[in-house]
Order: structure tokens, then C-alpha cells, then sequence
């Protein structure tokens, strides 16, 4: 009887424990992305299954990054390194494979079509040089995909295709949060879409070029002053007055990453203000409404 007893209670014990919650059995796997945005698009679709470092932290420069000793430590033990085409990947991609030649490589960007960055002599008759460089046809692509929310459907559904790939058997749980995760996009789009709806003067000024893919999804023109990494010269910032004025620009918007001298200096001439806004914010639909309702107040 006791022996019965015994194994109906060891059973009992053995069906409880099965039917605990999943992350009993598991550890969440860590994965490596380059920006904070996509430490939040691949979060928000892995859930407790995904814990992402971003190589670019908090108040890093995207563009002059360089990844340190420990992350590259890390790296070395992630079963997946998530790429989004910014410019620091192609030239670490060959030192972080081979540090981890077993880890996933995952292109994120993929099926996106790229645009050509953007500088305010596209706006402009401009012959000059300015700090060094001629101003021929910009065929440099624009990295900034993420700033555009359609686009990061497109992110999304690489993220959850490739998480899936990694851990299987969690799929449903991949699938349903990236249903939910387009839903936020969705509703992004149409509030950014509605915050800028009535603004009539279309063209910003911006120092770095980050904003083209939100200013061709709403309808906008950016107008950079930065020509491939490079400040303007002394008689192009005259141009650029210039052209600030015939736009009546009230703020010249800058990158929290960069320095703000030179914009400050525009911004000084133009009686206009300079005010801060981040491509590169962790918390990505919080932030891109802020930026919007920003645009939409400088545009007024």
C-alpha cells in the first residue's frame, strides 16, 4: 500500500512540474544587434525568450563606433549577431564572424531598397567645395531605414524569422508578438501621419542626414547639412543662410551623437533655435512620435 502510495505521489509531483511554465526549463538566449532600436524590435518580438545587447549604447556614436574588448568577449559566445547595414558593420563583420564562426548572422535590412543619402546641395545650385569634397552625385545609400515604421515591418518579419530559426519550438509565441508588434506600427504610422498632416511648410533643415526615410514616407524633404561626415566651409555656411532664410527655418535639428558647434553657428544666423532629436532611441515608438510632433511644431 505504501509502496502504491509512493508512486502515485511521485507521479503527481512529475505531472506538476511538466506542467510548470516553460522558462523553468529554459534560459533566455542573448543575441547581439548594432543600434538600440533593434535591441527593441527583436525584444519586443522575442519576449522573455530574447535578451539583445546593442554594440551602439546609450549616448555612442553610431558613425565613429568601435566595439570594446569585453562586447567583443561576448560576441564570442552569442548564438546571433543581428545587422542592420549601419556603416561600422562592414568594417567589424569579418573580426566578429571569426571571433564566433558557429553564430548566426542575420541581415535584418533585407528586401529593403535603399535611397541615397541626402545633402542640402541637392536642393541648391552649389558649385563649390566644401572641407575637402566636391559636390558630384551622392551615391552613397542611407542606413536610416528604421525611421520609417513600414520599414520596420520589413525589419520585423527578418527578426522573427530568423528567432524562429534559433529556437523552434517557440514559434507561435514569436509569430504572435510580431502580429502585435505591426499592430503598434500601424497605429505609429497613422498618428505620425495625422500629426503632420497639417503642416505646410514641408522642408527641415537638419545637420547629419538621418531622417530621409521619415521624410519620404510623410511626404517631407530633409535638408542636410553635413556632406559625407563633413561640416560645410566657411562659404558654403553662407548658402546654407541663405537658403535657411528663403524657408523661414525656425530650428535647425541636430543628432544628440554630434557635436552642435557648427549647427549653433546656423542656427545663430537664421535667429533659429537648435533642438535635438535621436535616430538611435531605444524606445522606438515613443520616440519617433516625439520627433514628428517636434517636426510638426518647427514646420508650423
Amino acid at each position: 500500500m505504501y509502496l502504491k502510495l509512493s508512486k502515485l505521489f511521485s507521479f503527481l509531483i512529475l505531472c506538476a512540474i511538466l506542467n510548470l511554465p516553460d522558462k523553468v526549463f529554459a534560459e533566455p538566449i542573448r543575441v547581439f544587434v548594432s543600434i538600440l532600436p533593434q535591441k527593441y524590435f527583436v525584444e519586443r518580438i522575442g519576449g522573455p525568450w530574447v535578451i539583445a545587447e546593442a554594440l551602439v549604447g546609450q549616448g555612442q556614436n553610431p558613425v565613429t563606433y568601435n566595439p570594446n574588448p569585453k562586447q567583443m568577449v561576448r560576441l564570442a559566445k552569442a548564438p546571433a549577431f543581428f545587422r542592420i547595414g549601419v556603416p561600422f558593420e562592414s568594417v567589424w563583420s569579418t573580426r566578429i564572424i571569426s571571433a564566433n564562426k558557429d553564430m548566426a548572422i542575420v541581415d535584418t535590412h533585407k528586401g529593403v531598397t535603399l535611397i541615397n543619402m541626402e545633402n542640402m546641395f541637392e536642393h541648391v545650385d552649389l558649385k563649390e567645395e566644401t572641407s575637402g569634397h566636391s559636390h558630384m552625385e551622392n551615391n552613397r545609400k542611407d542606413p536610416h531605414i528604421w525611421t520609417d515604421p513600414k520599414i520596420v515591418k520589413v525589419i520585423a518579419k527578418n527578426i522573427k524569422e530568423a528567432l524562429i530559426e534559433l529556437i523552434p519550438h517557440r514559434k507561435k509565441v514569436f509569430e504572435s508578438n510580431y502580429e502585435k508588434f505591426v499592430d503598434d506600427l500601424n497605429n505609429l504610422d497613422l498618428q505620425i501621419k495625422e500629426t503632420l498632416r497639417s503642416v505646410q511648410q514641408r522642408k527641415f533643415l537638419v545637420f547629419h542626414p538621418s531622417w530621409g526615410y521619415f521624410a519620404k514616407a510623410y511626404g517631407l524633404s530633409q535638408i542636410a547639412v553635413e556632406v559625407e561626415g563633413k561640416e560645410p566651409g566657411s562659404r558654403s555656411l553662407g548658402k546654407i543662410m541663405q537658403l535657411g532664410k528663403e524657408l523661414g527655418v525656425k530650428v535647425v535639428f541636430v543628432q544628440k551623437q554630434f557635436s552642435k558647434t557648427a549647427a549653433q553657428k546656423i542656427a545663430g544666423a537664421l535667429g533659429a533655435r537648435v533642438e535635438a532629436v535621436d535616430p538611435v532611441a531605444e524606445d522606438y515608438l515613443e520616440n519617433l512620435l516625439v520627433v514628428a510632433k517636434a517636426f510638426s511644431k518647427a514646420l508650423d
